[in-house]
């Protein structure tokens, strides 16, 4: 994503009240999240920081695809993701980018903004209904590739 010039604070205030501009959906009730999905997305997920760390990263290297783990996670276990806690985020990626991200993503329609209480900040970020088909289309494939390519590994179990 091109970056913009700006005089953009660091905290992020006028990209936030950019986003709270989108249209807003109405909560609708998500499909019954997949437990084995939700913890492979929770271990990639973890599997991420780690590796961050381990290369001493101040940020994430894809930021995006954090976000996305990210919401899907916290959607699938009904904690959705407040557009004012991605201000605490700032080990995926200065607030700026970040916010740069999620409203590109909202714009292309893999995100949207949903009602999550009376004020503007409780407003919530979750994956569309067909970006959440397609990750879960790919945990389930990613599933199925670790597993075959972890099998040489995993003892077989005795009956």
């Amino acid at each position: 994503m091109p970056r913009e010039e700006s005089s953009e604070p660091p905290d992020g205030t006028l990209l936030i009240s950019r986003l709270l501009n989108h249209p807003v959906v109405q909560n609708r009730r998500d499909p019954k999240a997949n437990a084995e999905l939700v913890a492979l997305a929770t271990a990639l997920l973890q599997s991420r920081i780690l590796w961050d760390r381990a290369l001493q990263l101040e940020m994430s290297l894809d930021p995006v695809w954090t976000i996305l783990l990210l919401v899907y996670v916290r959607q699938a276990e009904s904690a959705a993701l407040s557009i004012s806690q991605l201000r605490d985020l700032r080990a995926i990626a200065p607030v700026t980018v970040l916010l740069r991200w999620v409203t590109k993503l909202v714009s292309d329609d893999i995100l949207e903004i949903a009602e999550n209480g009376r004020r503007e900040d409780e407003r919530v970020v979750r994956l569309s209904p067909d970006a959440l088909r397609r990750v879960e289309d790919w945990l389930m494939t990613a599933k199925d590739e670790l597993e075959a390519a972890l099998k040489p590994f995993v003892p077989e179990r005795l009956g």
